[in-house]
């Protein structure tokens, strides 16, 4: 009966986020400029970056071609009509929390805290909105639930596979939104400098040579199309500019700043009309730490 916990909460978690779609979903502009896509051919699917309405695009075409999967899959049921996506979208991100809560579960021995972790990220009120839409978000922050619970199964497992796997994802959360790679930088070198901490050189550079093959072939597409077309404009604009202005300006970085402004989003996201003075003491407590006391 334990062993249908992740099932349970899986299907939970695709009900209140799909419960009334029909009447509640978002139709704006990105929605309508991917979901044109999605009813397209396949040939018409971008191979490199997707399309923005803010400007440039993505580093991969991940979201147009699942948004696409997704419309033929689910937009049989629905008509083709565009929440489709978002059901489709939610039972990608509900699909992660699950795995998630496995990961969490495994890890640290506790079902209480799997449970509770995944349930309280799972059915924010903010997030339950935005996965429920078709936007790019919602599937980079499955991508990088699916990254994180990698991490965590394959602690203390001498098999590559699990960097492979969370690799993949990092990567996939980066070509979803291009704001991951803050997210997925360190996620990725992490196995590297595991190994290197542990002296453990051959195993290191093996563990480069995957992580490499691994970028190098989820990146193919969008490098065969920049070669393709040299002129078009791919960046992604507001991140290109946002760093290009830190590096201009050096006084503009303020490590602290963004720390307390990350905090805040997540006390905003998670805990809305609720208030919690330590959510940055929480977000640098060490796990490790956490399952010894």
């Amino acid at each position: 009966m334990v062993r249908a916990v992740p099932l349970v909460v899986f299907s939970y978690l695709v009900f209140i986020r799909t419960r009334g779609i029909s009447r509640t979903f978002w139709l704006l502009g990105d929605q309508m400029l991917y979901w044109r896509i999605a009813l397209g051919s396949w040939r018409d699917l971008p191979i490199g970056g997707g399309p923005s309405q803010v400007g440039g695009t993505t580093l991969g075409p991940v979201f147009s071609w699942v948004l696409w999967a997704i419309r033929h899959l689910v937009g049989p049921w629905t008509d083709n009509l565009p929440h489709a996506g978002g059901i489709g979208l939610s039972i990608l991100q509900s699909a992660a929390d699950a795995l998630l809560l496995v990961a969490i579960w495994k890890r640290f021995s506790s079902l209480p805290l799997a449970l509770a972790v995944t349930l309280v990220a799972g059915s924010a009120p903010y997030d339950m909105a935005l996965t429920a839409t078709i936007w790019n978000p919602p599937l980079a922050v499955a991508f990088a639930k699916t990254a994180i619970a990698c991490v965590l199964l394959g602690e203390g497992d001498r098999s590559i596979w699990w960097g492979v796997g969370a690799t993949a994802a990092a990567l996939l959360a980066v070509q979803a939104h291009s704001s991951g790679l803050f997210f997925a930088a360190p996620v990725i070198a992490s196995f590297t400098l595991r190994e290197l901490v542990g002296r453990r050189w051959i195993r290191a550079l093996r563990v480069v040579a995957a992580t490499a093959a691994t970028v190098l072939l989820l990146e193919t597409p969008y490098l065969i199309d920049r070669a393709r077309q040299p002129d078009k404009v791919r960046s992604p604009a507001v991140i290109v500019a946002s760093v290009a202005q830190t590096m201009a300006h050096p006084a503009t970085l303020r490590p602290a700043a963004a720390f307390r402004a990350m905090a805040n989003a997540c006390e905003f996201i998670l805990l809305r009309p609720w208030r919690f003075g330590w959510m940055g003491l929480l977000l640098t407590r060490s796990p490790r730490t956490a399952t010894s006391n």
